[in-house]
């Protein structure tokens, strides 16, 4: 991965797939070839699953949180001019769809 070019614009680089089919390295891999931040899935409800707020909540209660944590950290690098890579679910994560709209 130390060949990546960094990308001359502000670029997202989404990286999805199935539980354990590596696709939080290749996530990372390429967060750090490219030099722009990861965001994970698992990361964001591991860094709040210790205040207990998510416990006993339902799976789209937990979907809602994760979307939205992602979705406002992708607006935010994208305004500063910054690229991102997420590991999650495209198809669940409406920061890609209101991006690709605008």
């Amino acid at each position: 991965m130390s060949d990546v070019t960094v990308w001359q614009q502000p670029t997202v680089v989404v990286v999805t797939g199935l539980p354990g089919t590596g696709k939080s390295t290749l996530a990372e891999g390429i967060a750090k070839a490219a030099r722009a931040p990861a965001f994970s899935v698992d990361w964001l409800l591991g860094a709040i699953a210790p205040s207990g707020v998510l416990s006993g909540a339902a799976r789209p209660v937990v979907r809602g949180v994760y979307e939205g944590l992602l979705s406002s950290l992708l607006t935010r690098q994208l305004m500063l001019g910054q690229s991102a890579v997420l590991d999650t679910i495209a198809s669940e994560s409406p920061a890609l769809t209101r991006e690709e709209s605008s």
